[in-house]
């Protein structure tokens, strides 16, 4: 029996004159890899922030696990999901600081540095040359992984990505495709992505929506 991740129910968002979003029913699930397609403008990064709980909608009603979202105190929700930009959003501090920051804000300090130092070796940036290395010296690509280090030991229910291959080469894009096959497929967790990359798009996403001018297309 399929988990139902989100129950999103006429859910609509305007913030200027030129731009909606509207969605009438769509109905993600725990353990499957949503793909968001669409231009630029159609919305997909919106419908991320609606869905991380940054941005609440003008109108209509969203589910989390069977729960209705109140929309006047989305704080709580945050934990459950967490979303990764599609500009890296990185403290002025070391590697293991921004990698760590989220659970000290949570008080997790149990193994800190035992659990920091595994999810930077899995996103391919060996503590010894990583760790203490400054967010300032840090490539694109390795900002952006990590950033991704950074939502995964939280450990969310809900991972949402937006655009999070782009300006990484073609090895750590394959090896960010194996970490969100394994954290949706093997662990049960929800991911939902954006990419202007067809292909790569196509293969990771057990379903695609694809949006124009806010609208999901039939």
């Amino acid at each position: 029996m399929k988990i139902c991740a989100y129950k999103i129910n006429s859910i609509s968002y305007q913030n200027s004159k030129h731009f909606s979003l509207v969605i009438d029913n769509l109905n993600i699930y725990a353990g499957e890899i949503l793909g968001i397609g669409g231009p630029n403008g159609s919305g997909k990064t919106t419908l991320l922030k609606i869905l991380a709980f940054l941005q609440p909608p003008n109108n209509g009603q969203i589910e989390l696990f069977g729960e209705k979202v109140d929309f006047l105190n989305l704080a709580p929700l945050r934990k459950q999901a967490t979303m990764l930009f599609q500009t890296p959003l990185l403290l002025k501090r070391t590697v293991f600081e921004n990698v760590a920051y989220g659970l000290r804000i949570r008080k997790n300090n149990k193994d800190l540095k035992k659990e920091v130092f595994s999810m930077l070796n899995l996103l391919g940036l060996p503590p010894a040359k990583f760790a203490l290395r400054k967010t300032s010296e840090l490539s694109s690509g390795e900002a952006k992984r990590v950033s991704l280090a950074a939502r995964l030991i939280l450990k969310p229910k809900v991972l949402l990505l937006d655009e999070p291959t782009e300006n990484v080469d073609e090895k750590n894009a394959d090896l960010i495709t194996n970490i969100l096959n394994d954290f949706a497929l093997t662990n049960k967790k929800t991911v939902i992505v954006t990419s202007h990359d067809k292909e790569w798009l196509q293969n990771i996403s057990t379903r695609i929506v694809r949006l124009k001018n806010g609208l999901i297309l039939k």
